[in-house]
């Protein structure tokens, strides 16, 4: 039995070709690997079987497994790249590989293999990818619960040469095979064991990748055999498959970039013709190039160099060019007075009464985000331009007392207004005003008006860069809140019914139209988890997260009213009525 174990990174996003990028590859090898009668098979079942000398169940059958090393957050969430737009991120790959109809294909599992220490990922973020706090563990339990994802230790800081510190004795960097002894085992091992623990508890795999395929003798031969009661299996590189004649504790991989760069290479190791050499003679030959330049030289650029020799020195120029444009363009400011225009804007929508209000607050305490009052600009059925909508912006008295807050005197605005031959330059107009008369030197405004979830489709067009932000809360809160008349006047149960209704439909419809334009998040999540969900949120909108600026201590969980102030029979109304909806948030 010969298994391929297949390793990625998602960081690698440097060109637009299968050789250049991760997320290309493995998009195209899944294909090849469906062609070819292969099924992805989850590692720790793999792991088991062999563990139990039953790895002869797979005998006959063509299976592989898919892992992805140092945990940066794109494994799981999309991100947009500056210069290629919206990149899916490995979990979306892997869910839209998935065929209902094709036995073993009804779901495609991985493992990411994560550097566990807050700290080290936190210079990495900022150090390789230019502070776009893209390496947070925020998402592990979710990645667990939805994407069919098992999350592995990849050391406590993977001995990183950009780091200042390291958890090695002699600060030994940018190599594995120093952690030869057990104070460095313990640290660089058992401590990313025992977070994850803390993190993510029983759900946590027990599996080990050593950082750049590094093997030591001393963690084969004698650490993990020693501490078998807490680890099933450790990974290596070495561009080999997987059999009964593999050490348990250097099981081989086989490393996109580094053992296959085409098509035709993938299909050669799936023919079982692409084994170079066991890992005990890469090890060798990883050894001897230790011991001649015992510490990588860190580089002084924003480059995450991936385990070992991922990037030509031509590849590494052309990644060097691109952080340090991403580094420059994020954190320079526009004009006194003006939004960047580097920033697309983005849109908070959703039912009335769902906790858009709160969202918008905590936002704000972020450095770069600003957003005003509600404007209502897209919420409106009439033409922009007709006397309906003139005589509403002129007259509205909410709207007035908004422009008011937001310190926009009333001559400019009619003056704008006037000006303006579309919403999105009335849009981009008072955002101009509101930073004028805040004083803010630029900065990424966005809107948070909930009405506007009637107009998504229009502000979809004119801002095609924009994102949109929907929450959800559930119906029977939301029900009570509307029936009893609090900010808004009182509505009818059937008036609170059909409100959350249409709001919600209009945005699960957007989100099958462009999914990569959303983000749906819950309030009751939101109030469970603030900083959780918030650091998730801000993964989805490109933007860094300063913890420091949170103040969450008045935040407190849903406390379900509904249940004090709604009959029985109104309760069933409910749900009844919006029953089929309610199911997917989790809501009973």
């Amino acid at each position: 039995m010969r298994i391929p174990i297949l390793t990625y990174h998602s960081l690698n996003t440097r060109g637009t070709d299968y050789d250049s990028n991760d997320h290309d590859a493995l998009e195209v090898d899944l294909t090849l690997l469906k062609e070819n009668g292969f099924r992805v098979e989850r590692l720790t079942t793999l792991v088991d079987a062999f563990n139990r000398r039953q790895a002869d169940d797979f005998e006959g059958e063509k299976v592989c497994a898919i892992t992805f090393d140092d945990g940066v957050t794109h494994d799981f969430v999309d991100f947009y790249h500056p210069d290629r737009g919206l990149l899916k991120s490995f979990a979306r790959i892997l869910a839209e590989a998935t065929d209902s109809s094709r036995v073993g294909w009804e779901k495609v599992p991985a493992t990411s293999f994560v550097i566990v220490s807050p700290g080290a990922r936190d210079i990495l973020d900022v150090q390789c990818i230019a502070g776009r706090n893209q390496w947070h563990h925020h998402w592990w339990e979710e990645a667990i619960r939805v994407a069919h994802f098992d999350i592995g230790n990849h050391s406590w800081d993977h001995t990183h040469p950009v780091l200042p510190d390291v958890a090695q004795r002699d600060q030994i960097r940018g190599n594995f095979f120093c952690i030869d002894n057990r104070e460095d085992a313990h640290h660089q091992i058992l401590d990313a064991e025992a977070f994850l623990a803390r993190k993510i508890g029983g759900l946590r795999s027990r599996l080990f990748a050593y950082p750049y395929g590094d093997v030591p003798d001393y963690l084969r031969d004698e650490f993990f055999p020693e501490h078998e009661n807490q680890f099933e299996a450790a990974f290596a590189t070495g561009g080999d498959y997987w059999s009964e004649h593999s050490n348990r504790w250097a099981i081989p991989r086989f490393v996109f970039g580094e053992d296959w760069k085409t098509p035709e290479e993938f299909l050669q190791i799936l023919e079982g013709k692409g084994g170079r050499r066991g890992a005990q003679e890469t090890d060798n030959i990883k050894k001897n190039r230790a011991t001649a330049a015992p510490e990588r030289t860190p580089s002084k650029t924003n480059v995450f160099s991936p385990d070992e020799a991922r990037t030509s020195a031509s590849d590494h120029k052309g990644r060097d060019s691109h952080d340090a444009q991403l580094s420059s363009s994020e954190h320079t400011s526009g004009p006194t007075g003006a939004p960047k225009k580097d920033y697309p804007p983005f849109f908070i929508v959703g039912c009335v009464r769902s906790g858009t209000t709160l969202l918008r607050d905590l936002l704000k305490q972020q450095p770069n985000l600003y957003c005003p009052e509600e404007t209502h600009l897209f919420r409106w059925p009439h033409p922009f331009g007709s006397g309906d909508f003139t005589h509403i912006q002129q007259h509205n008295e909410t709207l007035k007392a908004h422009r008011q807050i937001d310190g926009v005197a009333e001559g400019e605005y009619r003056e704008l207004l006037e000006q303006a031959t579309s919403r999105r330059m009335l849009q981009d107009g008072y955002a101009r005003l509101f930073f004028e008369a805040k004083g803010v030197s630029g900065g990424r405004w966005f809107d948070k008006t909930p009405q506007n979830i009637y107009g998504m489709l229009l502000l979809s067009a004119v801002y095609p860069d924009a994102k949109f932000v929907h929450i959800v809360r559930h119906p029977l809160n939301v029900v009570t809140s509307l029936k009893a008349g609090k900010v808004m006047a009182k509505h009818s149960l059937q008036g609170g019914i059909n409100t959350w209704l249409e709001a919600v439909s209009i945005a699960n419809q957007f989100a099958v139209a462009w999914p990569e334009r959303i983000h749906t998040m819950t309030y009751e999540a939101l109030t469970a988890d603030p900083q959780g969900t918030l650091t998730a949120l801000l993964a989805f909108l490109d933007e860094p997260v300063d913890e420091t600026r949170w103040q969450l201590d008045g935040i407190h969980p849903e406390k379900n009213r509904y249940q004090n102030v709604l009959t029985e029979a109104e309760v069933k109304a409910v749900k009844a009525q919006l029953g089929s909806l309610m199911s997917p948030f989790g809501y009973a």
